[in-house]
C-alpha cells in the first residue's frame, strides 16, 4: 500500500512538472527538490540542497544571515544582480566609484585598509595624515562623501595657521607653507626657527645657553616667551634662601640688585628700610648686619622681643615678665639708647584712672609692688567702708563695691542709692519727702514698709468715710496711690458686692447694710431678707420649705417683681400631671424641698392594684414610664416583646401563652438563652448525640425558631472544609468515638503517619513542612502534588537540568543555601577572564550572570563603576586600553592620564593644575577646555573685565601658568604714584597679587 502512495506521488510530481510553469523564469532549470519537498513549496534555508555559490555569487558575511526576499524582490531570480548598487545605496554619491568591495567587506562596513586606498592618490598618507579620521579633511553634511580637497598644506591648514599661538603665526606674519618649518610628524614637531635674533637677542651669560631652546622656552613653548628676568628666573628667585627673596617679597627684578654676570655677583641691598626702618640706637649698627641676622637672612624676625628677650626678662621694676606687660618694646619705649624715656599707656587696659585716681602716686597704689595689685574698691577702702557712720554700710549690708554709690570724685560726694527701689520704691508723695521723714534719726535699718506704719495717724483720723469705724482695711494702698493728698482714691463696692436693682437704691446708704461695721458684712441674701421670706404667703416660702437663696427666683429688683419658677426645670408637667399643675400640695405635701420624682413615689398604690396585667406578681419595672405616657386613665400604654425578646417562629404560636414561658405568671428573670427552655430536646437529640458530641447548646447556633427543629444546618465548612477524599471520610475517622469537641483540623494530626512514611522524598530527612496543605491538596493518594520550587528558588537556565541532590547533597533539602557562591565558589575563584578574585568581583554571580549554561551571555555594567562617555566610550570594547595586564583598580583621571597631564600645554604640573581632569575637560576631548578663571583671579568680572585680550597679556610664561606679571598694564611710575607712603610696597607681581587678590583698588 505504502509503494503504491509513492507512485502515485511520483507520477503527480512528474505530470505538474511536465505541464506547470516555474515562477521563476523560463529559462530556470534547477531541480525544484534542491529548494522543496512534497509536503509543500515552503523554503526551509536550513534544509536546502541548493548552493547559492553555483550561482557565480558567493553568500559570504553577512549575506549568509539575510532573508533571500531582501535581494530578489521576485520569484525570477534571474533578475538579481550581482552589482552591490543595485541593492546598497550609494551613501558616497558616486566620490568613490561603486565597487564597495574596494573598500567594504561582506562581514561589516568598517574600512580598515584606508592608508592603502589612499596610496592609489595623489596624496598619499604619511605621518599624522595616517591617523586621523577622514572627516577631518572630506568634510561634508553626511560625513561620508569624499569629494577631492586641495593638495597644499593651507587647504586644510589654514585654520591651523590662524589659530597658533606658540608663537602667533599670524602676528609674526609666517608662511603659510607648512613644509617650510615642520614634517608630518604629529604635533608639529619636531620645528625649526632660524630668525630668533629678530626678537630677542642673546648676549652675556645667555649667550651660554643660545643653543639650548629649551632653556627659555619651556617644553618647546615659544607663545610669548618673556623678557623680563623674573620670566625664567623665577625658580633662581623662589629658591634664594639667604635671603629668602619671595619671603621677603623682593623685586623680582633681578637686575634691582644683580646684573648679568654669572653666579649673581656682585649684589646689593638698598631697600633694608621698606623691611626695617634703622632708627636710634639701631641706626648704630646699620654697617654691622651680623648684629641682627647672625649671618642668615633667612626669616629674621623684627619684632622687639627677638632681640631684647633677655632685657625684658631681667627688668624688675616693675617685674616686665612677673606683670604680663607686652614683650614688644615698642609700647612703651622708642629706639632710643638707654630705653628712655618711657611710657606706661596702657595703664587703662588694667585699671582706669579718673577722679581722685589720677592725682595720687603709683605707690599710693602699687606700694612698691606692680604685681596682682588688686582692682577692687575695697581692697584699698575697706577702712573708709567700715568707719561710715551716716548710713553705716556696714550695718545695712551695703554693697562694698563703691562704685555702686560712689564715682571717683574726691571726698565721696556726689553719692547716689540707686537701689532705694530694691528695698521700697519712691513714688508720688514719696518721692519728694526727704530722708529723714521716715528714717528717723538717721536710722537707715530696719525701716518698715507697711503703709499704717508712717500713716496710722492719718487712718484713725479719716471721716469720709470713717475708717477706723468701718474697719477698713489699714493697708492704704487697697484704696489710694502714692498721689498727694491720697486722691484720687478708689473703692470699687462691686468688687465685693455688685450693686444692682433694690441695692442700687440704698447705695449711699452703708450702714442699712453695714449696720457700722464694714468687715464681716454676709453677702447671701437670707442674711438681709430673711424676714421677708418668712412672712410670703404666696406661696408661703417657709411652709414649701423653698430655698432661702432669693437669687434662685427673684432679681434684685425693687418689690421681688419679676419672679420666675420654672417647674420644669425640676420636672416637666405634662399629661395628668398638667391638670394638677396649680395644686402644688398634691405632689408636694406642704414640702417643696426633696419631693421626689420617679413614678414609684407618688404610683406605687396604681402599681400595685394592676391586674392586667398583674405587674406586682409580673414583676414588671415600677418605672411607668417604660410603659406608659402621662396621659390620664394609663392609655394609651406599650409593651413590645421584641424588645425583650424577639417572637418568631414556633414561638410566634405561643404569643398568646405567655405562661409557656412565664411560669405561674413571672414575667421578672424569664431567661432568653435556648437551653433554659430546650434542655431536654437537646439531650434527648440522638441525630447525632449533641451532647456525646458536645455541641454547642445554643440552639441557635444550628436551627432557626421553625417547629420540629426543622430545617437544620450544620455547615462544616464554618469548622473544616470538606474537600477531595475529606468528602467521602466517614464522621468517626476524624471525630474518634463520636466526640466532636476538639477535633484538630491541623493535617499533621491525622496525617503524621503518612508523613513518617513518604520516603519519595523522605519527608523528615528533608525537613518539610508537616502542613500536607504546602505542597497536596486533598485529592485522594495525595495526587497531584505540588512543590513549587520557585517559592524557594526559581528554577532556570541551567538550574533547570540539575539533578537534585547536585544542590541537596545526601538528599537534605533543609538549610540549602540560595546564594550564589555557596554553590560556584570554584568557578569564581578558578575564573581567569577576568581573574574575579583579583579585581575583587562580587561574589553574587546574578549581579553579571545569567543561569544560562556556561555563564553566558554576561553582563558588566561599566556605568555603575565608570560610566563610559565620550572618548572612553570609542574604546568600551577594548578593556585592556585601561586596564592593563588586567589591572581592573584604577578609578582616577590621573591613572591612565598622567602622561597627558605631564605633557600638557601649559605646563600643568608646575602651573598646579588639578589632576581631575573633569574639573576643566569633558570626555569627548581635550578641548574645548574650562577654566574657572574668576575663582582665582576675576577677569570676567570686576576691574579686569574687558581689559585683556588673550592669555599671554598676564601669563607671561606659557609653559607655566603660575607665572605671571601685571606690569604689560600697570606701569611702575604710575603704580609707585598710587602706592606713596603705602608701608611694605614694592613693584613686583606676586607683591600686587598678596595685596589684591580680587584685583580691586
Amino acid at each position: 500500500m505504502c509503494r503504491l502512495s509513492f507512485i502515485i506521488l511520483l507520477f503527480l510530481t512528474q505530470t505538474l512538472t511536465a505541464f506547470a510553469q516555474s515562477p521563476h523564469g523560463k529559462n530556470f532549470t534547477m531541480d525544484c527538490a534542491k529548494c522543496h519537498n512534497a509536503s509543500g513549496w515552503t523554503f526551509n534555508a536550513k534544509k536546502t540542497k541548493f548552493n547559492h555559490d553555483t550561482t557565480g555569487f558567493a553568500l559570504s558575511g553577512q549575506h549568509r544571515n539575510i532573508n533571500c526576499k531582501t535581494c530578489h524582490t521576485t520569484l525570477n531570480f534571474k533578475k538579481g544582480s550581482p552589482n552591490c548598487a543595485s541593492c546598497h545605496t550609494d551613501l558616497h554619491n558616486n566620490t568613490v566609484g561603486k565597487d564597495c568591495a574596494r573598500c567594504h567587506s561582506t562581514q561589516n562596513w568598517i574600512v580598515s585598509n584606508i592608508t592603502k586606498l589612499h596610496e592609489e592618490t595623489s596624496f598619499p598618507l604619511t605621518g599624522v595624515h595616517a591617523t586621523i579620521d577622514c572627516k577631518k579633511c572630506h568634510q561634508s553634511e553626511t560625513n561620508v562623501r569624499f569629494n577631492p580637497i586641495g593638495l597644499e598644506c593651507k587647504d586644510c591648514h589654514t585654520k591651523d595657521f590662524k589659530a597658533a599661538v606658540n608663537p602667533n603665526h599670524q602676528k609674526l606674519n609666517l608662511s603659510t607653507d607648512c613644509a617650510s618649518c615642520h614634517t608630518a610628524t604629529p604635533n608639529w614637531k619636531p620645528a625649526k626657527f632660524l630668525e630668533h635674533d629678530k626678537f630677542y637677542p642673546l648676549t652675556g651669560a645667555h649667550a651660554t645657553i643660545a643653543k639650548d631652546c629649551e632653556k627659555c622656552h619651556i617644553n618647546g613653548n615659544f607663545n610669548n616667551t618673556p623678557t623680563e628676568c623674573v620670566g625664567c628666573h623665577k625658580t633662581d628667585f623662589n629658591q634664594t634662601a639667604n635671603p629668602n627673596h619671595p619671603k621677603l617679597n623682593l623685586s623680582t627684578d633681578c637686575a634691582s640688585c644683580h646684573t648679568t654676570k654669572p653666579s649673581w655677583n656682585p649684589a646689593s641691598f638698598p631697600v633694608h628700610d621698606n623691611f626695617y626702618p634703622l632708627t636710634g640706637a639701631h641706626k648704630s649698627i646699620a654697617n654691622n648686619c651680623v648684629e641682627c641676622h647672625k649671618g642668615n637672612y633667612k626669616n629674621t624676625s623684627n619684632d622687639c622681643n627677638s632681640c631684647h628677650n633677655t632685657a625684658f626678662n631681667k627688668t624688675t621694676n616693675p617685674n616686665h615678665k612677673a606683670i604680663g606687660i607686652s614683650p614688644d618694646c615698642a609700647s612703651c619705649h622708642s629706639t632710643n639708647p638707654g630705653w628712655s624715656p618711657a611710657r606706661f599707656d596702657s595703664h587703662n587696659n588694667f585699671y582706669p584712672l579718673t577722679g581722685g585716681h589720677t592725682t595720687i602716686r603709683c605707690n599710693d597704689c602699687h606700694k612698691g609692688s606692680y604685681k596682682n595689685t588688686p582692682t577692687d574698691c575695697n581692697a584699698c577702702h575697706n577702712t573708709n567702708y567700715q568707719k561710715t557712720v551716716n548710713p553705716s554700710h556696714q550695718a545695712f549690708g551695703f554693697s562694698t563695691e563703691c562704685s555702686s554709690c560712689h564715682t571717683t570724685n574726691p571726698s565721696w560726694r556726689p553719692a547716689r542709692f540707686d537701689a532705694h527701689n530694691n528695698f521700697f520704691p519712691l513714688t508720688g508723695a514719696h518721692a519728694s519727702v526727704s530722708c529723714q521723714e521716715c528714717h528717723k534719726g538717721g536710722n537707715y535699718k530696719n525701716t518698715p514698709k507697711d503703709c499704717n506704719s508712717c500713716h496710722n495717724a492719718a487712718y484713725k483720723t479719716a471721716k469720709s468715710p470713717e475708717h477706723a469705724a468701718m474697719g477698713l482695711s489699714t493697708d492704704c494702698a487697697s484704696c489710694h496711690t502714692t498721689n498727694p493728698g491720697w486722691k484720687p482714691s478708689t473703692f470699687n463696692h462691686n468688687v465685693f458686692y455688685p450693686l444692682t436693682g433694690g441695692h442700687a437704691v440704698v447705695a449711699s446708704n452703708c450702714a442699712s447694710c453695714h449696720k457700722g461695721d464694714v468687715k464681716n458684712t454676709p453677702k447671701d441674701c437670707n442674711a438681709c431678707h430673711n424676714d421677708n421670706f418668712k412672712r410670703s404667703v404666696n406661696p408661703n416660702h417657709n411652709t414649701l420649705n423653698l430655698s432661702t437663696d432669693c437669687a434662685s427666683c427673684h432679681t434684685t429688683n425693687p418689690s421681688w417683681r419679676p419672679t420666675s419658677f420654672n417647674h420644669n426645670n425640676f420636672f416637666p408637667l405634662t399629661g395628668g400631671h398638667a391638670v394638677i399643675a396649680s395644686n402644688c400640695a398634691s405632689c408636694h405635701k406642704g414640702d417643696v424641698k426633696s419631693t421626689p420624682k420617679d413614678c414609684a413615689s407618688c404610683h406605687t398604690n396604681a402599681f400595685n392594684a394592676a391586674t392586667n396585667p398583674n405587674h406586682a406578681a409580673a414583676g414588671f419595672s415600677k418605672d411607668c414610664a417604660s410603659c406608659h405616657t402621662t396621659n390620664p386613665g394609663w392609655r394609651p400604654s406599650t409593651f413590645n416583646h421584641n424588645n425583650y425578646y424577639p417572637l418568631t417562629g414556633a414561638h410566634a404560636n405561643i404569643a398568646n401563652n405567655c405562661t409557656a414561658c412565664h411560669a405561674g405568671g413571672r414575667f421578672k428573670g424569664t431567661p432568653t438563652d435556648c437551653n433554659s427552655c430546650h434542655s431536654n430536646a437537646y439531650n434527648g437529640a440522638a441525630n447525632p448525640n449533641h451532647a456525646v458530641s458536645g455541641f454547642s447548646r445554643d440552639c441557635a447556633s444550628c436551627h432557626t425558631t421553625n417547629p420540629g427543629w426543622r430545617p437544620a444546618n450544620f455547615n462544616h465548612n464554618n469548622f473544616f472544609p470538606l474537600t477531595g477524599a475529606h468528602t467521602s471520610t466517614t464522621c468517626t475517622a476524624c471525630h474518634i468515638g463520636g466526640r466532636f469537641k476538639g477535633t484538630p483540623t491541623d493535617c499533621n494530626s491525622c496525617h503524621s503517619n503518612a508523613y513518617n512514611g513518604a520516603a519519595n522524598p523522605n519527608h523528615t530527612v528533608s525537613g518539610f513542612s508537616r502542613d500536607c496543605a504546602s505542597c497536596h491538596t486533598t485529592n485522594p493518594g495525595w495526587r497531584p502534588a505540588n512543590f513549587n520550587h520557585n517559592n524557594f528558588f526559581p528554577l532556570t537556565g541551567a538550574h533547570t537540568s540539575t539533578t537534585c541532590t547536585a544542590c541537596h547533597v545526601g538528599g537534605r533539602f533543609k538549610g540549602t543555601p540560595t546564594d550564589c557562591n555557596s554553590c560556584h565558589s570554584n568557578a569564581y575563584n578558578g575564573a581567569a577572564n577576568p581573574n574575579h578574585t583579583n579585581i575583587n568581583l562580587s561574589r553574587d554571580c546574578a549581579s553579571c550572570h545569567t543561569t544560562n549554561p556556561s555563564w553566558r551571555p554576561s553582563t558588566f555594567n561599566h556605568n555603575n563603576h565608570f560610566p563610559l562617555v565620550g572618548a572612553h566610550a570609542r574604546i568600551a570594547s577594548n578593556c585592556t586600553q585601561c586596564h592593563a595586564g588586567g589591572n581592573f583598580s584604577r578609578s582616577s583621571c590621573v591613572d591612565c592620564h598622567s602622561g597627558d597631564y605631564n605633557r600638557a600645554s601649559p605646563n600643568h604640573a608646575a602651573s598646579g593644575f588639578p589632576t581631575n581632569c573633569t574639573q576643566c575637560h569633558s570626555q569627548n576631548a581635550w578641548k574645548p577646555a574650562n577654566w574657572n578663571h574668576d575663582a582665582m583671579f576675576p577677569i570676567y568680572s570686576g576691574k579686569h573685565r574687558g581689559k585683556w585680550n588673550s592669555c599671554t597679556d598676564c601669563h607671561t610664561n606659557s609653559a607655566n601658568y603660575a607665572v605671571f606679571s601685571c606690569f604689560k598694564c600697570h606701569s611702575k611710575t604710575e603704580t609707585d604714584k598710587e602706592h606713596k607712603g603705602k608701608s611694605g610696597y614694592i613693584y613686583e607681581s606676586n607683591a600686587c597679587y598678596s595685596c589684591h587678590p580680587r584685583g580691586d583698588s
